[in-house]
This record gives C-alpha cells, sequence and structure tokens, in this order.
C-alpha cells in the first residue's frame, strides 16, 4: 500500500484525508491530524476493524478531519485553504497538489463538471457601438481635396510568432508522450494561470508518471 500523494509506501499508520491515502510524513506536511490518536485502532490496519474504519472515513464525506480542512496549508507557498476559499485564488502551482480535491469538488458543484467553463482570461465583453454612434450630433464634415495617391508595393509580412495561447492548443492536441518535460511543465503553468485546470491535472499527472517510471 502506498501513499497516493508521493507515492511513498505507508507504514503500519493508515490515514485517509478526502478519500487519499497519506502516508505520515504528507499528513504532517498537510496539517491533517490523525483523528485516533492515542488508540490501537490504526496500529493494526489489517485488523478488521482498521478496515471497516477506513471505509467508514471515506463514506462519510471527510467529515472526521471537518474541523482541521481550512487549516491545511501548502507547504510551499504556505497558502491555506481558508485564503483560497476566501480570496477565490491559489498562491502557486503546488496548491494544486495540496488542495487539488477540494478545488475539483467545488468547480464539479458550481457547474457540473470538473472541466472549467468560466470566461476565459484577456477576452473583452461584446460592446453594442450602434447605440454610441446615433448619440453623436449627426454634422455635415467640409469635402476634402481629392489627393491621387499611387499605389504602394505591398510590404511582405512576417509570419506571426508563436503565442503562449499556441502552445497550449499545440499540448491539447499533442500526445502529451511525445512532449518533453520543459514543454510540460510551462504548458501546466499557463494552463493554471489561465484558470484551465483540467488541463493542468492532466500535465501534472503526466510529470508524475515520468517521475514514477524513472
Amino acid at each position: 500500500m502506498r501513499c497516493e500523494r508521493c507515492g511513498a509506501p505507508i507504514g503500519n499508520k493508515i490515514i485517509r484525508y478526502n478519500g487519499i491515502l497519506l502516508c505520515e510524513k504528507c499528513a504532517r506536511d498537510l496539517n491533517v491530524e490523525d483523528p485516533f490518536r492515542g488508540t490501537a485502532m490504526l496500529g493494526q490496519p489489517f485488523s478488521i476493524l482498521g478496515e471497516l474504519s477506513n471505509a467508514l472515513m471515506s463514506a462519510s464525506n471527510d467529515l472526521d478531519f471537518a474541523n482541521a480542512n481550512t487549516q491545511i496549508r501548502c507547504p510551499r507557498c504556505k497558502t491555506s485553504l481558508r485564503d483560497v476559499e476566501t480570496n477565490g485564488a491559489v498562491g502557486c502551482i503546488e496548491c494544486y497538489n495540496t488542495f487539488n480535491e477540494t478545488i475539483l469538488k467545488d468547480i464539479l458543484k458550481r457547474q457540473g463538471t470538473s472541466e472549467y467553463k468560466g470566461r476565459k482570461p484577456g477576452t473583452r465583453a461584446d460592446i453594442d457601438e450602434t447605440s454610441a454612434v446615433k448619440d453623436k450630433p449627426e454634422t455635415e464634415a467640409p469635402a476634402k481635396p481629392k489627393i491621387e495617391v499611387q499605389p504602394s508595393k505591398p510590404e511582405k509580412k512576417e509570419a506571426p510568432k508563436a503565442t503562449k495561447a499556441d502552445l497550449l492548443e499545440k499540448i491539447k492536441k499533442a500526445d502529451l508522450g511525445t512532449v518533453s518535460d520543459d514543454d510540460l511543465k510551462e504548458a501546466m503553468m499557463l494552463a493554471a494561470k489561465n484558470e484551465d485546470y483540467d488541463l493542468a491535472v492532466r500535465l501534472r499527472d503526466e510529470l508524475k508518471s515520468r517521475k514514477g517510471d524513472n
């Protein structure tokens, strides 16, 4: 049995948080307190009672940790879950690893799917300019003298350089197994910045799987 966060083998003590099995180190990093501290239940992980308690913990929607949820902090930037809920934003990319389950559950609750469907950053709102034109007073412009202009040769336009948005589109359509680690990391950061959480999680999982293969 291995920790579902770092992949390390789990010892005699089993801790489950948000349906994820954690080793003692990851539980400490996430500031998850052991609800059975001082009892012998977690000391016997293969007993029927231990398995039953784990099943109840998973099925109870993590009620045992409800009081500790908002106290969890990102090990990198120290942002807490309460900060994320208050500000509506994470502190760094590691926050997505720390609060992954909570963020996905929140998105699923809001829009019925884990794929982000909100407004894309940088897009402009549609503005009806016809009303603004109608409000302008109609004045006759003075006639301008006609000037003959010799047609000039069209200038050669350089091909547009690839943008960050182009990189994300390319990553979405590409086979992730053929993409380099550097491109995956850059695309993951861009996806997180653009609030494309579904793509960010896919890229993160791909990087994790490569580390596991090594």
